[in-house]
């Protein structure tokens, strides 16, 4: 299911870039999808789905990688759905059917990434909140975003006859925003976000680094406590007992070895760590 989703997504948003390609001319300058603008957009929205593919497929209990896919998804059919309704409505008028309801639910489809990209923060890096506490934040941004999507369908609606009024259909924007170079780093940023969120998943509790710290912090505080007793025993033997030297570090250090190997014995009971396997 992974592999389909992933799959049909990308379809979906490379037939969306050929519309855009095939109807340059056409589509007005204000409204055609084939900018740099858009076509970066499009290099950030396939990376999505193939994020969520390889996390989906890696980590399938971690719903990180299915809220991937479901952003995928949803972007792939709002750049199609966008494209098609150009092509149905401006390019070539009433040549394909169902112009209206596409450009409907491209109007509407947008709440959808940026709802997914919250609960991807909201879940990062387990897939499952940090505590109960945080269920507020989650119903939060059900709730905020519940209210979104019926604004979305209501402005959506209203726009039927005019569809292209909406300030989300309308990839043209101030120069300066769709120069080259801003749009390039833009997508390299993005497409970075989605590639470190990735290597945080699958990386996440991968050396068991608070088990090896955890184990450090004992050995530490085992042998200061060893050392600790070991000169302990040799001021009493030789200060207050005013035992000779030598006889007193021998006594000592016999006191103290006899104690070493119930350390060795508690800390090499415990199950092995590997440094370089995974958590199961």
């Amino acid at each position: 299911m992974a592999g389909c989703t992933a799959a049909g997504s990308v379809v979906l948003t490379g037939a969306g870039v050929t519309l855009a390609y095939a109807d340059r001319h056409p589509v007005p300058a204000s409204l055609t999808g084939w900018t740099i603008s858009n076509l970066s957009g499009q290099v950030v929205n396939a990376a999505v789905p193939v994020v969520g593919l390889v996390l989906a497929t890696c980590r399938p209990e971690n719903r990180i990688g299915w809220l991937f896919l479901a952003a995928g998804l949803a972007l792939g059919l709002s750049g199609f759905s966008d494209q098609y309704a150009l092509h149905a409505l401006v390019a070539d008028p009433g040549s394909w059917p169902a112009g209206r309801a596409t450009a409907w639910l491209f109007n509407v489809i947008w709440v959808i990434p940026p709802a997914v990209l919250a609960f991807v923060l909201l879940l990062f890096p387990t897939g499952h909140v940090r505590s109960r506490r945080w269920r507020l934040a989650g119903w939060f941004i059900a709730g905020a975003f519940t209210l979104a999507t019926a604004w979305a369908l209501i402005a959506a609606t209203s726009q039927w006859a005019y569809p292209f009024t909406s300030p989300f259909s309308q990839p043209g924007g101030p120069a300066g925003l769709n120069s080259a170079i801003v749009n390039v780093l833009q997508t390299l940023a993005f497409v970075g976000l989605w590639t470190a969120i990735a290597i945080a998943v699958l990386k996440y509790r991968l050396y068991d680094i608070d088990q090896i710290i955890s184990r450090t912090l004992a050995y530490a505080i085992v042998t200061g406590v060893l050392v600790g007793l070991y000169a302990s025993l040799v001021l009493l033997a030789t200060q207050v007992l005013t035992l000779k030297s030598p006889v007193a570090v021998a006594g000592s250090t016999l006191v103290a070895a006899a104690l070493t190997p119930v350390h060795a014995q508690d800390t090499t009971s415990r199950p092995h760590v590997s440094i370089g396997a995974a958590r199961p």
